[in-house]
Formats: C-alpha cells, sequence, structure tokens
C-alpha cells in the first residue's frame, strides 16, 4: 500500500501525480491531482492543480483513500471513487454512489472552454503550462468557471455518476501543446492492462534475498512510477528523483536509482 503523504501515485511515463497534501498558504490538506510539467520552483513547487473531493447531496463528504502500484481508491459512506491511470496521458475516474469534484482556484490565464461532445479543455498556463482534457464516459459533468477579465477565478469540474446506476466513468486527458484522439476501452479492461503491464515490470527485475523482497518492490515501484515520457527539453525516457518534492533530475541522483 502507498502512503500519499510521501509517496505520490502516477504511473511510468506520466506527467501527473496525485498526492495528500498538507494545508499551506490558504490551501486546505487533502488530496490533490498535481503537474509535473514546468519548472517546479517557485513558491508552489508541488504544482497541485485540483483538490479532489468526494461529493454527495452537493457536500463534501469525509474520505479516506488507499492506494497500490495501479490504483487509488478513496472510501466514504457514502460511495467510493476509483482513479487509475491507463496510459501516460490518460485518468480513469470511476465513481460508485458519490460525484467526485476536483476545484482548484485560478491563475492568471487560466481558463476552461467547452469541446464537442460534452467534454471540457482546461488550460493552465501562468507557473507552469499544461492542459486537461476531460470526458463523460457514462455520467454526467457540471463545470463552474466565474471568468474575470484574462483568468478564471476558480474552475470547478464535477463528475456526476448515473442517476439510475449510481455509477460514473470518465477520462481525463494530460497534453502539453494538442490533445490527440485516444481510445476509451471499458474500465475493466483498461486497469487489467496496467495491472499486466506492472506485473510485467516487477517480473524484470533481479531475484533477491527473502530479507530483502518488500525493499526490493518498493524501490521497482518508486523507478517505474517515477519516469516520464520524452516531452520538451526531455528527449529519452527519463526517472525524475520523485515525483514528490524532488521533482528534476540530476545526474548524481540518477545514480541511486541505478543502485
Amino acid at each position: 500500500m502507498l502512503d500519499l503523504t510521501t509517496t505520490p501515485f502516477s504511473r511510468r511515463g506520466s506527467y501527473v501525480a496525485i498526492s495528500r497534501l498538507a494545508a499551506a498558504d490558504g490551501r486546505p490538506a487533502g488530496i490533490y491531482l498535481r503537474s509535473l510539467r514546468g519548472p517546479l520552483v517557485g513558491h508552489s513547487p508541488l504544482q497541485p492543480i485540483f483538490h479532489i473531493q468526494l461529493v454527495r447531496d452537493g457536500e463534501p463528504v469525509p474520505l479516506k483513500e488507499s492506494a497500490n502500484p495501479t490504483a487509488l481508491h478513496l472510501h466514504s459512506d457514502d460511495g467510493h471513487a476509483q482513479i487509475f491511470m491507463p496510459s501516460p496521458e490518460i485518468v480513469r475516474f470511476r465513481l460508485h454512489g458519490v460525484s467526485l469534484r476536483l476545484e482548484m482556484k485560478g491563475s492568471m490565464y487560466d481558463y476552461v472552454t467547452p469541446c464537442d461532445g460534452d467534454r471540457w479543455r482546461v488550460v493552465i498556463c501562468n507557473e507552469y503550462e499544461t492542459k486537461l482534457l476531460f470526458t463523460p464516459l457514462h455520467g454526467q459533468m457540471r463545470v463552474d468557471a466565474a471568468w474575470r477579465q484574462v483568468r478564471a477565478d476558480s474552475i470547478v469540474i464535477e463528475l456526476m455518476p448515473d442517476r439510475e446506476s449510481g455509477a460514473g466513468d470518465f477520462a481525463m486527458e494530460e497534453f502539453a501543446v494538442v490533445e490527440q484522439v485516444n481510445e476509451h476501452p471499458p474500465a475493466a479492461d483498461a486497469l487489467h492492462a496496467v495491472e499486466s503491464e506492472y506485473r510485467a515490470w516487477l517480473d524484470s527485475m533481479p531475484p533477491l534475498p527473502e530479507r530483502y523482497v518488500a525493499a526490493g518492490r518498493e524501490a521497482a515501484h518508486i523507478n517505474w512510477s517515477c519516469m516520464v515520457a520524452p516531452s520538451g527539453s526531455i528527449t529519452r525516457p527519463a526517472v525524475y528523483m520523485s515525483k514528490g518534492r524532488m521533482v528534476s533530475i540530476w545526474s548524481w541522483d540518477n545514480c541511486f536509482n541505478a543502485v
């Protein structure tokens, strides 16, 4: 199991991570979806984008999280959500009995626009640059963005389950410039694919004495989840030192990853 206060939930190749962050600078404590693009310096190096909450009847409800390398679960008394990353650029949200709210405080030039087929595009371009495309696969979305001249003061995206079944399925695609055309297979198939990918990674690791097996699995997960895909100045697959507080690349630190 992962402790999201120290080990973000992410996957090989992704520039997105999910962490539990403490309250700071007016930011409430909670679960946050974060961007790993940009300088990751300045007053907010963790680069939180959205505060993630479970919602019932329009109000946030208390939640607890549990996570393994391939899936993050958010639990409440009213229902639950499952979050996983079938590919580096895609995050899937599965809901049962509750809605999931993503809320951010906007900064200069941040905005959200509707796209075809009930999809919404979020553009973040002040301290760092990334774009997110939300697609409802099963259920409805509600978007509220208070616009003020050259920015959205706040952006709230609520993913709501189907009223009859109580279940929901949504995709979020992260991209730097132009979104790609991605297929979204059934959630169970998509989850099985990333589980199989991670098992193949573990199977490729060298055998260890029994006393080192647990530490070896943790190291294998960190190396797998801290990889990012080529993008911009990163011209080949690379390993960040961490997707938590040391989000960058240093040659001498890569020696620790190799060891």
